[in-house]
């Protein structure tokens, strides 16, 4: 049905193919492949990504695990829009096209007192923000029609869309 509009494949592809920078990449990213919500995107830190053993632990205090993943804390307002809570602590795996992300945006990650792991780069090293997640998707989605400002909502591509794209 209309209301419920998922991207294909290819749709999210030829997203991904035109989205060039770093921050928006990663956010796209982590919607598509983690399953979190807005607001836990937002809360993510550099501490809780680790990248594997390979890594030199450049980003993470976690004990050390054979994969990537990201550590996800249990929360009463819950994932997204908080409707739901997250009842326990969660890793969630990282695979290659995500760490390669997460990597390339670390190398122009502004420098910061925040441990915050998204930071503007427009606003050079303030916190990321629910509202900027939503502006990243819905300028990428822009470029290749998904999005108009006076367009029906269940048309137009948002995070909601692109975390549908995971479950």
């Amino acid at each position: 049905s209309e209301g419920s509009w998922i991207p294909t494949l290819n749709t999210v592809r030829l997203l991904l193919a035109q989205t060039s920078n770093p921050l928006e990449r990663l956010t796209i990213l982590l919607l598509l492949k983690t399953g979190l919500g807005v607001q836990e995107i937002v809360n993510l830190e550099v501490n809780d990504v680790y990248l594997g053993p390979s890594s030199s632990n450049i980003t993470s205090t976690i004990s050390p695990k054979s994969q990537p993943y990201l550590y996800v804390e249990q929360n009463e307002k819950g994932p997204g829009s908080g409707h739901s809570k997250r009842l326990c602590d969660t890793r969630v795996p990282i695979d290659r096209e995500l760490e390669t992300g997460i990597k390339r945006y670390l190398k122009v990650r502004p420098d910061s007192p925040h441990t915050q792991l998204l930071l503007s780069m427009s606003r050079w090293g303030e916190p990321f923000s629910s509202d900027s997640i939503n502006h990243a998707v819905e300028k990428n989605a822009r470029k290749i029609g998904l999005h108009e400002k006076e367009g029906e909502m269940g048309r137009n591509l948002s995070p909601e869309r692109l975390m549908q794209c995971f479950k």
